[in-house]
C-alpha cells in the first residue's frame, strides 16, 4: 500500500492560493455521539452517530502589507470560503501523512485470550 510524504502541499482559501504564507493545516472532523442506552443491554452503553461537522485549523506567516494573507483573511472572518489542500509540487521532504481516528464501541466489549 502506498504511503504519502507531503511535499510542498497546495493551499487554496477562498480562491487565492496561500501555499507561500501557510505552515501547517490540520483538518478535524467529527460526528457527535449519541448514547441510546436502554433496559436490557446488560449494563452496556449502546451509541449511534448523530450529527457531523468539522474544521479546518491553519497558522500562516502573517503579512500585513497590501496584497498579504491578513487583507485575504480578514474579510472571511464570520463568513465562509472554499478551502482546498491537496498534495503537490515535489521540493522540501515533510512529515509522513497520516490520519488518527476514534470509534465508539456500541454494546459489550468481549474478550478473548490466547490459545
Amino acid at each position: 500500500m502506498a504511503k504519502l510524504v507531503m511535499k510542498d502541499p497546495v493551499v487554496v482559501v477562498g480562491g487565492s492560493t496561500v501555499t507561500a504564507s501557510c505552515a501547517s493545516a490540520t483538518i478535524s472532523i467529527e460526528a457527535d455521539d449519541i448514547e441510546t442506552t436502554s433496559f436490557g443491554t446488560d449494563g452496556w452503553k449502546t451509541h449511534i452517530g448523530g450529527l457531523k461537522g468539522g474544521s479546518v485549523d491553519f497558522e500562516f506567516h502573517q503579512d500585513f502589507g497590501s496584497g498579504g494573507i491578513d487583507s485575504l483573511l480578514w474579510p472571511l472572518l464570520g463568513g465562509t470560503a472554499a478551502v482546498s489542500i491537496r498534495p503537490g509540487g515535489n521540493s522540501a521532504v515533510g512529515d509522513l501523512a497520516t490520519v488518527s481516528v476514534s470509534f465508539p464501541i456500541t454494546g459489550a466489549v468481549t474478550r478473548a485470550t490466547a490459545a
